[in-house]
């Protein structure tokens, strides 16, 4: 594997922690893709995709989201924050890192196809290249 488009960082939406492992995922990551060049570490935050799972877009789910101010907009403020804090290198994007919200057992399906239109508008038109796979996969 040369080039990649998107690396999509999928993560459990009801409970969207930054917890040690995905932080040492990331850096993993962070250290296989950006190589040794200078600035790739642009380019794989470039194409670094965040999908919230498990956001179940039903009313009552988001009537209770309603009722504890929880919304897509504050999830993704936090932790675009948290990760910004974390990995410092993301701040040189060009635009804040785009989180997708998808409800897999969502039974109409308008919105589950909503946030996979959005994770496909999301990918970048621009590849990189993956630097030292071997050092996240043996």
């Amino acid at each position: 594997l040369e080039y990649v488009n998107v690396i999509v960082l999928v993560l459990n939406g009801t409970e969207p922690r930054f917890s040690k492992s995905l932080q040492d995922v990331i850096a993993k990551f962070e250290e296989a893709f950006c190589g040794r060049q200078g600035d790739a570490k642009d380019n794989f935050y470039d194409n670094l995709v965040v999908c919230f799972q498990r956001w179940k877009m039903n009313e009552d789910a988001a009537a209770d989201r309603e009722g504890e101010n929880i919304t897509e907009e504050s999830v993704m403020a936090d932790f675009r924050a948290e990760f910004q804090k974390k990995f410092p290198h993301c701040k040189k994007r060009s635009i804040p890192l785009p989180c997708v919200f998808v409800d897999s057992h969502d039974r109409n399906g308008t919105r589950k196809h909503e946030g996979l239109l959005k994770l496909k508008a999301s990918i970048p038109k621009h590849v990189f290249r993956t630097g030292d796979l071997e050092k996240i996969v043996p």
